[in-house]
């Protein structure tokens, strides 16, 4: 039984590293998050919202991640004030990756996206996906299962985007003409 128990908490926490990764990767556009409190325009870049509730995921995940990498530090000193500017900047630049990659017309089927999913070990049990696990962590970070599927489907984008860019060979005018 501690096993078992162990063995999901280790899926939970796996997942939860994941989810961070995925979100310093990305930002939710903002059109599918969860309505109410939170869903006014925090950040707007060139024209686009980004709701005040990613701003909050950001400072959130920002302190998961300072708290996992140091541990016996007392939550209670990373104020979400001294966290926020950082996590706006970060939400910003993502932001403007998303406008990009949608600019340069990239996209990823609805069947990748839906296997990235189900494929994920966060939300994996027993070797295969539960889907209580997987409504467990959305309703943790407040996301909509079409709001997960979007930002997974950002996350993609701008990753594609950053290998095109990183990948490509650049010359200059002397390069050509000599």
């Amino acid at each position: 039984m501690l096993d078992s128990f162990r063995t999901n908490m280790k899926g939970i926490a796996i997942g939860i590293t994941i989810l961070i990764g995925a979100v310093f990767a990305f930002s939710g556009t903002g059109a599918l998050m969860v309505p109410g409190a939170g869903s006014e325009a925090a950040i707007v870049v060139n024209g686009v919202s980004v709701p005040e509730i990613e701003v909050l995921r950001a400072i959130s995940r920002q302190k998961q991640r300072i708290l996992s990498e140091n541990e016996g530090l007392d939550a209670s000193a990373l104020e979400d004030e001294l966290l926020r500017p950082n996590a706006m900047q970060q939400l910003i630049g993502l932001q403007v990756l998303i406008q990009e990659a949608e600019k340069q017309r990239m996209s990823v089927s609805e069947a990748d996206i839906n296997n990235l999913i189900l494929e994920s070990e966060a939300f994996q049990a027993d070797g295969s996906f539960d889907q209580a696990t997987y409504r467990c962590m959305l309703n943790s970070s407040r996301y909509t299962s079409a709001s997960y599927t979007q930002m997974v489907r950002s996350d993609v984008i701008t990753q594609e985007l950053v290998s095109v860019v990183r990948y490509t060979d650049l010359v200059n005018n002397s390069e050509v003409t000599g």
